[in-house]
């Protein structure tokens, strides 16, 4: 190859992969095109939609009721 981009980022290549640093994403949908064009100057194009999420996970836990001890050889988990 050439030159390979990702979203106009222009990656590097290492060993047998290739690297984009910098791609924008934000939370939500998102698109990611991958342009990789040869020696001759043909052009290939690859198009993946993601979605991103990162808002932490809510919720708990409680053990037995919220037990501070138990004398069983089983345990209740509620999740909420």
């Amino acid at each position: 190859m050439a030159s390979v981009t990702v979203n106009g980022v222009n990656a590097t290549l290492s060993g047998l992969t290739y690297t984009a640093t910098g791609v924008a994403l934000s939370d939500g949908a998102d698109t990611i095109t991958v342009n990789a064009t040869d020696l001759a100057g043909n052009v290939g194009t690859a198009t993946v939609s993601i979605k991103v999420d990162t808002a932490p996970p809510t919720g708990g836990i409680v053990i037995n009721g919220g037990a501070t001890y138990t004398n069983s050889l089983t345990a209740t988990l509620t999740l909420n």
